[in-house]
């Protein structure tokens, strides 16, 4: 073995040593993050969650090990013909019978019912489709069940997670490198799928797992020329342009310069920030201003705040949701304004003020459980007595109303409130009622109420005026939206 070779394969086992460390790194990652939230209650704004934080590192994570293995799969000399597997791993350990024995279902459902090794699981696969006679055909056998009859698409949680299967297996096929060649029997059955699920996809965007598997299955097989027009594939994209793989999908299918017709559905369907993220990708910027269209984002987003916040109906829960959207906008703008140096008509601090003032405002407005004190008592339920009960119920009665019959009768007392004794462990006369806005507690200032509790101490508008911001797009942030879609937002 010559000395470069020798040197690669220190580096390549010093990679590896460093890359099988960051699981046991994010443990102690996780313990860090659970004692700081300990404290949350201390700071002003704490919006970090730790699945924010574990999928962005899960997404490094797995950027680094796909990277890794086709580092491996360059290795010159005969140790390219497989990678060496990596000793004590039960994720190889498990999926190389799948592979060898051609069992795709039986890959897909692993896949499914280890969803949190998901990652790890997709990079392991990649180095080892070496080991399937058939890559293609044993993907085209995980597709069965993609589509089910009488489904609520994914809104079926089952499905949705078998969905999600079906997809890493077509991207992992994509990714194999060099490309497999596929038999002509392969294709035909790639092509008839294609067209099935073709007349099945959704486009209204309830289930957008429709749309990617559709096209993750074009671009896996090869089978765009089954289209006359590529302005077909447009509304696909537009239904999947909030995921991360939407740009590397339009690339791979070879859209070219329907990327102007596509940038320009997004904007007409109010996606302002999903038609910048296409802008900068494809460098677009001579053809479309990414400025104009970040100012409507951030206008429609504030308004859409401003809307929910003040319509009473609304739960604290929907507002502070309303919040985190825009404070997502605001984010999202400001990461662009950075990495592209644009020059933008809202100072940077202004911007960052306003993700100040909603996160306070988010922190305010958190509804804490009521405490047993503050609780309305509930009256005790009436318990039904059987007949013989009510019998002997009357006759004790009847018996203290002759022992009555000397005594001097007293006034009735009269039913109704006025019967009902001051209670000190009631509500006062300065008690709580359910606010406006759904908030318990909320004073109702009575005489006697020192500090009344207002129904919004932080106006909206307080810092800022409402030329600020333009309109809000469907989802805030590169990659994947946030993970609240209520059913009120608009799309």
């Amino acid at each position: 073995m010559s000395s470069s070779n020798s040197t690669q394969m220190t580096t390549l086992k010093t990679i590896e040593s460093a890359l099988n460390l960051i699981d046991i790194k994010k443990q102690t990652l996780k313990r860090a993050y659970d004692d700081l939230q300990s404290h949350s209650s201390l700071l002003s704004s704490f919006s970090l969650s730790w699945s924010d934080l574990d999928s962005h590192f899960t997404s490094v994570q797995t950027a680094l090990t796909r990277r890794f293995l086709r580092l491996q799969s360059t290795r010159p000399g005969p140790e390219t013909v497989q990678p060496e597997p990596v000793q004590d791993n039960p994720t190889r350990k498990a999926l190389v019978p799948f592979c060898e024995k051609m069992d795709g279902r039986g890959l897909r459902d692993y896949i499914s019912e280890h969803s949190r090794e998901r990652e790890a699981i997709r990079a392991e696969l990649v180095g080892l489709m070496g080991l399937v006679s058939d890559p293609g055909e044993m993907i085209l056998d995980a597709m069965e069940g993609f589509y089910l009859s009488k489904s609520k698409g994914d809104r079926d949680v089952d499905l949705y997670r078998l969905r999600k299967s079906c997809l890493d297996l077509l991207e992992v096929l994509s990714e194999i490198k060099p490309k497999p060649k596929f038999s002509d029997e392969v294709k035909i059955k790639a092509k008839n799928l294609a067209f099935e699920w073709k007349e099945k996809v959704s486009l209204n965007g309830d289930s957008p797992s429709e749309a990617l598997g559709f096209l993750n299955l074009i671009v896996a097989f090869e089978l765009k020329d089954m289209f006359d027009d590529v302005n077909e594939l447009l509304n696909y994209f537009v239904v999947i342009a909030r995921f991360k793989q939407a740009t590397v999908l339009a690339r791979d299918i070879g859209l070219g310069d329907k990327i102007n017709d596509l940038v320009q559905k997004l904007i007409d369907s109010g996606k302002q920030l999903l038609a910048v993220k296409f802008i900068f990708e494809f460098g677009l910027t001579d053809k479309f201003q990414p400025a104009p269209l970040l100012r409507d984002h951030l206008k429609e987003s504030k308004e859409f705040t401003d809307k929910v916040c003040k319509e009473e109906k609304n739960s604290v829960k929907a507002q502070n949701e309303a919040r985190s959207r825009e404070v997502n906008a605001l984010k999202s703008v400001l990461r662009y304004i950075d990495e592209h140096n644009l020059e933008f008509d809202y100072p940077h601090l202004d911007l960052e003020k306003r993700i100040e003032m909603l996160e306070k405002q988010k922190a305010d407005r958190k509804v804490a459980a009521p405490s047993p004190d503050n609780r309305p008592r509930q009256q005790p339920k009436k318990q039904q007595l059987s007949k013989k009960q009510q019998q002997h119920q009357g006759k004790q009665q009847a018996k203290k109303q002759q022992l009555k019959g000397n005594k001097r009768p007293r006034m009735a007392m009269l039913p109704g409130p006025a019967a009902v004794p001051i209670s000190i462990a009631g509500p006062s006369s300065a008690g709580a009622s359910a606010g406006p806005y759904g908030l318990a507690g909320a004073g109702m200032c009575f005489p006697g109420n020192p500090s009344p509790v207002r129904a919004h101490p932080y106006s909206s508008n307080s810092h800022m005026s409402s030329s600020y911001y333009d309109r809000s797009a469907a989802f805030g942030g590169y990659g994947f939206p946030p993970q609240y879609c209520p059913g009120y937002y608009p799309q």
